[in-house]
């Protein structure tokens, strides 16, 4: 009669596996997460690049009124261009708090902005559609939509 009910013997080794799956399991979520947080901040890099790109060529062109679309990642909410500061390109998040920012060369800040320190556009389903134009005369390119 020395045998009890529902009494359940874990070794040591049990225990220490258990701990071991936890702790991998852990740092595979941590690891994941931080690998989706470097390829939106890479995103923001190419629509950077692109978006220079773009209106390089259109600067170093004759006229142009040229449509594009980017993809950006749904962390950006909206793409800003501004006259003030240093840089001329601000990426917002959903909370107004800017994310990343850049100096776009070859742009014409006065006639982009407006009457206005910052002219925005939204990021719909993870595409900005923007329209870069350079008129017969013009020096700079303008960003408009």
């Amino acid at each position: 009669m020395g045998r009890k009910r529902g009494q359940m013997k874990i070794s040591f080794g049990m225990i220490f596996s258990i701990i071991l799956i936890i702790f991998f399991i852990a740092f595979a979520i941590y690891a994941v997460q931080k690998f989706l947080g470097v390829q939106s901040f890479a995103n923001q890099d190419q629509f950077i690049n692109d978006l220079q790109t773009d209106v390089t060529n259109a600067w170093s062109s004759g006229p142009t009124n040229q449509p594009e679309t980017y993809s950006l990642s749904n962390s950006v909410a909206e793409v800003c261009f501004t006259n003030t500061g240093a840089d001329n390109l601000l990426l917002y998040d959903k909370s107004g708090i800017p994310k990343q920012s850049a100096n776009i060369d070859h742009l014409n800040l006065t006639a982009t902005v407006g009457k206005g320190n910052e002219k925005c556009f939204n990021n719909t389903d993870g595409k900005v559609n923007l329209v870069i134009k350079r008129d017969f005369g013009d020096i700079l390119v303008t960003i408009g939509s």
